[in-house]
């Protein structure tokens, strides 16, 4: 009976294997697709409407925060409005410290990502060339 399964397993992946080598444009389009996929994920991070990419979203909250304690009775505070303004300016400045070195991670990994799909069709664009060069020879 193992015989049989070991076969049976040498035959599946003999056919995998031939599948492979008799579609190769069906690899290079899923290898294709993963970097496109990849891109277009990094791409929406580091680019588009993220609270990090946009500090008016962060400020604006810490801006109605101060203007909330501003207007709460003057037994409800614990600290001054001087001493709560700082506290707050400092979380702003923490935030967008914070929010540029990850939109900087971000930009990096797009430009990563991006190379190595030109170094991929750059790659494929070359093999092509050399199949048609031998063909001619």
């Amino acid at each position: 009976m193992s015989d049989n399964y070991s076969e049976v397993i040498e035959q599946s992946e003999k056919h995998k294997k031939d599948l492979i080598k008799s579609h190769p444009i069906v690899m290079w389009v899923i290898v294709l697709l993963v970097y496109i996929i990849l891109l277009v994920g990094i791409g929406y991070i580091a680019f588009f409407d993220q609270d990090f990419n946009n500090p008016q979203h962060t400020i604006g909250n810490y801006m109605r925060i101060l203007d909330e304690y501003k207007h709460l009775a003057p037994d409800e505070k614990v600290l001054s409005e001087e001493e709560f303004s700082a506290i707050l300016i400092e979380s702003m400045k923490k935030d967008s410290e914070g929010g540029g070195e990850l939109q900087e991670l971000a930009s990096q990994s797009f430009n990563i990502i991006l190379g190595a799909i030109l170094a991929f069709l750059s790659g494929s664009v070359t093999i092509i060339f050399q199949r048609m060069s031998k063909k001619k020879s």
